[in-house]
């Protein structure tokens, strides 16, 4: 990807800069340098906990990057495939081609015909032009297939017409030998198809099919079939990507015999560089051609490019969604790597205390750690981008079993940039923590190191360091609350409440308020401004937010909880007696477990937050996803209430469907209860900005634009998101928007939200920018739009009165109107292409067969059908999979809390040996000490499962009504919750056996002796 490519060589720079400046460092300090490096041999045990603690960033770094290389690599391969050599068309008006844009309006169009007198005028201009290496005249059409011998058919199959003196620089047709096939050895009528088509016809050479150019079909030959070539053809997702080729003589004549004009229809270019690299060339070839075409009707676009650039981004947009979504797991793995670095210091505290005895300096300390930190990190680092790689891999299996359903294949890869960015990531993050666990370590006091005993607690601090921090932070914090209400940005206003209500809490702490109110009101009041409803803030409905406040409110809710339950030990300990206490065989034992991670504050806390965090994440999205397909089960809602789906030709259009129907063998139009038909026309649409002086021309977009017949308008059963103040219900929109030619109604993705999209829009135009939200009450009565037909140039506006609800995002189109308004638009009728059924209550058990009778009937129109409950229970299944996925990315995370609790639980039984020892000798039997560090790892990870489901319940208790899908309710999976959970628990309790057993064999004579 190429935002990675750019990414490489600064992080490269910075690696290198920290290699030298460590480097020149341990020649400085050999003494502090062997002494670090020494310890990763003498602990190896050690060594293998810290680096699987230290290789999770970078292991979610490479798993991220990898999946996106894929989704990229496939992308691109399936452009190549489909377009072969072709880097740049020229067509005539707006027609748009794009090699994955929608099918369900596709064919509204027909494309354009010219004059192929065009194709010598552009070879001229392009002649001076060395990187140019063909260019060809051609017919492309999509047209119904129907096998005579079989009586099977294909309704969309993309017939191509090439002239084979210009074809010598484009893909040639090869069959499963790999043989080349040649035009120009066909004879009249005859034609070659590729070998899925025929597999789907179940036909071979010499049998005969019929096409459909027109109303009247063209019987034709197989004289040949062909394996690759074939190119440019569209993709059909989920059925078969079949093609045709014939030569351009042959078309044209059939043509000619039905009435049409035109020669050809496009001008095919290709580049020197072969399929890939020839898109390099785009530019220079685009420059040239823009201004020979301009003031004529034909337009060039640089369809290769526009895939590639499409297959950038969306590897770029799964990178991103799984870096998101992985930060928790990251900002886990950074607390794992300060506690290690904490609790490494902790078991070296009598070596460093005489270190510093001996006139070792702070800095030193802070060096060895650093070195000894910086060989973790680069082992580390090696390792997680190895098992990202694996990662990714079985990531892709799983994707690649559900895009396997729409015919859309999965290819692994990973490049080189994303391994450099995942490792170099993931030694500088892990070096930046390790330098700032260094120099808190470096705090010691000497004597009580060397004695090995707690340190004093510092009551409050009046360090002039420590107060400048302290009034930092609410300053810092103003200024972020400031900043965000007046820019309306929410995560900078509630990063800046934030910082606000921590720093007040520290102010107060260092002019004398104990740690334990200061914490638990810093705590308290980050609770409260997190889980306050999004109403009570300022400007709550124009706040803009995106995933990024998913980041914040996670941390921040745990950093609270963590807070005051941490500095409300007291209570959790009396709590737990008050519930044990009676219990003479399990009261000692729950003291002890509850009473010595109560005594280490930081790391309990630490290791409590690190399972929080990720326990409240999955929480979130279990719920979240839950409740999302939940919403999904009412098919009728999101299907607008129609039961199956029909695209036909606009070769061959239905003149009268209602007729046909009532006069076929097989259906009958009392099963229907109504049919609805769209059309559509390729226009210009922009939105219009009445404080402009001049229309801004650049912000015309070429979309289709759709319109609907009153069997939609009266049957259909969608809401909508907004509509202007003169309707109160819904069935009112669609009645006036059928009434009125000046009207339209627009899709909930056409118009501006205060949520900030991941990735890049599909399309840029944004309706009524700078009016309203779609999170607004009421639509504004001055929203327009301007639509211009290619053909005439005539400009209209029309007044949106209505944004569909957002649960139609599938089947809604980005703008409808009514059919007499695109007729008039479109400067004559356009014939309907698209069309709704809505079968009557008694015939809902038939829509299967229903559906099989429409396509038969109608096969001869191309129409391709599709029951639409299947549909929406097809991407529920897919949406499902890929959350699931997702979650199990994030899970990842909780390896963070376990290594935790497996560092924690290796070094209580270091650090307790005597205390151990003491209580073997006063009558603890071996099974108590056991089960002692093992309730003592459960209080752990209990507290931390316990804090973030209830942080996780909250949240999503507040964000499902803030979504504003209307019907949608809060779903708690309690199945998903309690395998979640369950995990979590066993998984701590597996990680923290091997310590509490080894606990168990001490012998009290030897503990006792231990120093």
């Amino acid at each position: 990807m190429e935002s990675l490519k750019v990414a490489v060589i600064p992080l490269l720079i910075i690696f290198i800069a920290c290699a030298v400046l460590l480097a020149i460092s341990a020649i400085r300090n050999k003494v502090m340098f062997k002494m670090g490096v020494r310890n990763v041999n003498r602990r190896l045990a050690n060594t293998v906990l810290t680096c699987l603690g230290l290789m999770l960033a970078t292991m979610i770094f490479s798993a991220s990057f990898a999946t996106g290389d894929t989704l990229s690599y496939s992308v691109r391969s399936l452009a190549v495939d489909h377009l072969g050599e072709v880097d740049i068309v020229i067509m005539k008006g707006g027609a748009d081609v794009g090699l994955f844009q929608e099918q369900q309006l596709e064919s509204t169009e027909t494309i354009k015909y010219f004059d192929e007198a065009h194709t010598n005028e552009v070879r001229q201009v392009l002649k001076s032009e060395p990187v140019v290496d063909g260019v060809a005249p051609a017919i492309i059409e999509t047209v119904t297939v129907i096998a005579e011998s079989t009586s099977l058919n294909e309704p969309a199959v993309t017939l191509l017409a090439f002239d084979h003196q210009y074809m010598e620089p484009f893909d040639p047709l090869l069959n499963d030998r790999g043989e080349k096939l040649s035009l120009q050895s066909l004879k009249s009528r005859e034609v070659y198809v590729n070998t899925e088509l025929a597999e789907a016809l179940d036909v071979t050479v010499n049998d005969e099919i019929t096409i459909y150019l027109g109303t009247k079909g063209t019987p034709l030959k197989v004289a040949g079939l062909y394996k690759t070539g074939g190119n440019p053809s569209g993709v059909n997702f989920g059925g078969t990507n079949g093609s045709i080729v014939a030569p351009l003589s042959t078309i044209q004549s059939l043509r000619t015999e039905m009435g049409r004009t035109g020669d050809i229809n496009y001008i095919l270019i290709t580049n020197e560089g072969g399929d890939i690299d020839g898109a390099k060339h785009t530019d220079v070839v685009m420059s040239v051609l823009e201004s020979s075409l301009e003031g004529t009707d034909l337009n060039a676009e640089p369809i290769k490019q526009n895939a590639l650039d499409e297959s950038e981004e969306s590897g770029a947009m799964f990178s991103t969604m799984f870096l998101v979504f992985g930060s928790f797991s990251i900002i886990a793995g950074v607390l794992l790597i300060f506690l290690i670095l904490v609790m490494l210091a902790a078991e070296r505290k009598q070596e460093l205390g005489i270190a510093r005895a001996v006139g070792t300096q702070r800095g030193h300390i802070v060096r060895l750690f650093t070195f000894e930190g910086s060989l973790y990190a680069l082992i580390a680092s090696a390792i997680g981008s190895g098992l990202g790689l694996v990662i990714s891999w079985l990531m892709v299996q799983v994707m690649d079993a559900a895009f396997e359903e729409l015919g859309f294949e999965l290819f692994y890869h990973f490049t080189p940039a994303g391994l450099i960015i995942s490792y170099t990531l993931g030694v500088v993050l892990t070096l930046v923590v390790v330098f700032f666990s260094a120099r808190r370590v470096s705090k010691m006091n000497i004597i009580c190191a060397i004695k090995d005993i707690p340190e004093p607690q510092k009551m409050g601090g009046r360090s002039i360091k420590g107060l400048l921090v302290a009034i930092l932070f609410p300053i810092l914090g103003l200024l972020l609350l400031v900043i965000g209400i007046s820019s309306k940005q929410y995560a900078a206003y509630a990063m800046g409440a934030s910082l606000l209500i921590i720093g007040l809490c520290m102010l107060a702490r260092r002019f004398g308020l104990p740690d334990r109110p200061a914490y638990t009101l810093a705590g308290v009041g980050l609770l409260a401004f997190w889980l306050l409803p999004f109403d009570y803030h300022p400007y709550s409905e124009e706040m803009s937010s995106g995933i990024e406040m998913f980041i914040l409110s996670g941390s921040m809710l745990v950093a609270g909880g963590v807070w005051v339950v941490m500095y409300n030990s007291d209570l959790l300990l009396s709590a737990m007696m008050s519930l044990f206490g009676r219990m003479r065989l399990l009261a000692p034992m729950v003291k002890t477990a509850v009473s010595y991670p109560m005594a280490s504050r930081f790391r309990t806390g630490m290791a409590m937050a690190m399972f929080a965090l990720i326990i409240f994440t999955l929480i979130v999205m279990s719920i979240l996803n839950a409740s999302f397909d939940k919403v999904l089960d009412d098919t009728d809602r999101v299907s607008g209430g129609f039961h199956i789906r029909a695209d036909t030709s606009y070769m061959n259009p239905i003149s009268d469907i209602e007729a046909a129907i009532d006069g076929s063998d097989i259906l009958s139009l009392d099963d229907f209860q109504a049919i609805a038909g769209f059309s559509g026309a390729q226009i210009k649409i922009r939105d219009v900005d009445e404080d402009a002086e001049e229309p801004d021309e650049e912000k015309w977009e070429d979309l289709i634009l759709v319109g609907v017949d009153a069997g939609y308008t009266e049957s259909v059963n969608y809401n909508f998101e907004l509509m202007t103040g003169e309707f109160t219900s819904s069935d009112q929109v669609w009645k006036a928007m059928t009434e009125n030619p000046s009207l339209a109604i627009v899709s909930s993705t056409a118009v501006p939200s205060t949520e900030n999209e991941m990735g890049e829009r599909e399309i840029d135009l944004i309706i009524g920018e700078g009016q309203f939200y779609i999170q607004d009450d009421i639509l504004p009565d001055d929203v327009y739009v301007e639509v211009q037909d290619h053909s005439t140039g005539e400009i209209h506006r029309l007044r949106v009165i209505g944004v569909v609800d957002v649960m139609a995002f599938n089947y809604a189109p980005f703008i409808t109107t009514s059919q007499e308004t695109l007729n008039t638009i479109a400067g004559e009728p356009q014939p309907a292409t698209s069309y709704r059924f809505k079968v009557k209550p008694g015939s809902a058990d038939e829509v299967p067969e229903i559906a099989k009778n429409l396509e038969k009937t109608f096969a001869e129109n191309g129409m391709n059908i599709e029951i639409m409950a299947e549909e929406i229970k097809t991407f529920g299944k897919m949406n499902e999979m890929f959350m699931n996925l997702l979650m199990a990315f994030m899970g990842l995370g909780l390896v963070v809390g376990i290594a935790a609790l497996g560092v924690i639980a290796a070094r209580s039984v270091v650090e307790r040996r005597q205390q151990i020892g003491m209580l073997r000798a006063i009558g603890f039997r071996q099974g108590m000490i056991q089960i002692s560090f093992l309730m003592e790892s459960s209080f752990i990870s209990l507290l931390g499962i316990a804090l973030g489901l209830a942080l996780g319940f909250a949240l999503a208790y507040q964000l499902i009504p803030e979504w504003g899908i209307e019907g949608m309710t809060t779903v708690i999976p309690v199945g998903q919750v309690v395998l979640i959970v369950s995990m979590a628990y066993i998984a701590s309790l597996l990680t923290t056996y091997l310590p509490a057993y080894q606990a168990a064999r001490i012998y009290p004579a030897e503990a006792l002796r231990y120093e």
